[in-house]
């Protein structure tokens, strides 16, 4: 054999060589991609996983005028169960609600009533807590008498 044959036989095996690592490292980053993938895929699927998850991005809390919770989404761990208090005559009234955090939120709570028109305006309180206001907006004469005598819900939603 020739010196130039050679030289093209070892020319062929490094380019086959340097293929054959390029196709191992290619189909290495596919499989590792695929395998992340499929982690990601089954914590999504897991519903416990995914409660956890929204509990801890978006707090959050329903609860009635009586102070009863009606649901906990992960609030209760930064604030403690809101105290309400209902003033003003039968006719015209409003709620003064009090959120006393566990832990500094620069950022108020957002309130939310649930069944009816409600003026919402917030200040900050002593410390670390947060007072809301709720003033109750007729529309027209007749609301009362057609209101139930459910108690009025509330959501409330902690922003981090």
């Amino acid at each position: 054999m020739s010196e130039q044959v050679r030289e093209k036989r070892g020319f062929v095996k490094k380019i086959a060589a340097a293929v054959g690592t390029l196709t191992v490292l290619i189909t290495g980053f596919y499989g590792v991609v695929g395998f992340i993938d499929s982690r990601i895929e089954q914590k999504i699927a897991d519903d416990s996983y995914m409660k956890r998850l929204a509990n801890q991005l978006i707090p959050s809390l329903i609860f009635d005028s009586t102070g009863a919770v009606l649901s906990d989404s992960g609030a209760l761990a930064l604030i403690e169960i809101p105290f309400i208090k209902k003033a003003g005559g039968e006719q015209d009234y409003y709620y003064e609600i009090t959120i006393t955090p566990k832990v500094f939120l620069s950022v108020a709570p957002i309130l939310q009533p649930l069944g009816g028109p409600y003026v919402v305006t917030e200040e900050r309180g002593e410390g670390l807590k947060w007072i809301y206001t709720l003033e109750r907006k007729k529309y027209l004469e007749f609301e009362d008498s057609a209101r139930s005598s459910k108690p009025e819900r509330f959501r409330l939603e902690i922003i981090r």
